[in-house]
């Protein structure tokens, strides 16, 4: 079962454990240092998943589904949602909204 995993460490896969690592390790450079207060939208895309996650933890596909959009359109609306600060993803890929300390 590990077969796959060994190949990958074999062909020099890195570990990450953030997008922004994710990032860095393709070689992309924000620029300028990210706000430590997100932004909320107002419209567009992440809207619907910031209000789907409001009081819930759900994995991508179960946003995708009652969203009705594709799963790879969600999972890219996620992972900006995670490099903003409004969206964590936890143990066992559930996502949920990060509570703001105001």
């Amino acid at each position: 079962m590990s077969r796959g995993t060994h190949r990958l460490i074999r062909e020099g896969a890195s570990l990450v454990e953030s997008p922004e690592e994710i990032l860095a390790e393709i070689g992309f450079e924000p620029a300028h240092e990210p706000s430590n207060v997100p932004t909320p939208p107002t419209a567009g895309p992440g809207v619907g998943i910031l209000d789907a996650l409001r009081g819930e933890t759900l994995t991508a596909e179960e946003l995708a589904r009652r969203l009705s959009r594709p799963l790879t359109t969600v999972l890219v609306q996620v992972v900006e949602l995670e490099m903003t600060g409004q969206v964590a993803r936890t143990p066992g890929g559930l996502y949920r909204l990060v509570r703001s300390s105001s």
